[in-house]
């Protein structure tokens, strides 16, 4: 079955691309383009094995269906949150050894 074949999950129109998360056809009017998703995990993994890709070009677009759109922001508000508190959590131990220093 080719992507002409297929139809829009949302509406009844011919799919013009798979939603990169769920793989539903998706219709032009509903896809939704947007950035991969890259977890915390994957992004130290990253960092570690290859930092200069850090710096590299932006990652192209991909397709999302507008269900796992929102899931996307729900997954990556949790991902934030997460980096949020390591930072401070790092931010707090170097208070302390700079009070433990200092005393």
């Amino acid at each position: 079955m080719s992507q002409n074949d297929l139809i829009c999950y949302v509406g009844n129109e011919p799919a013009t691309a798979t939603c990169i998360t769920c793989r539903r056809p998706i219709c032009e009017e509903h896809t939704q383009m947007g950035q991969p998703f890259i977890s915390l995990g994957d992004l130290g993994r990253a960092a570690l094995q290859t930092p200069a890709m850090l710096f590299g070009p932006p990652l192209d677009e991909v397709p999302y269906c507008p269900t796992c759109r929102e899931d996307l922001a729900n997954r990556r508000t949790a991902e934030q949150m997460k980096l949020l508190a390591i930072l401070l959590l790092l931010l707090a131990l170097a208070g302390l050894g700079i009070y433990a220093f200092v005393t």
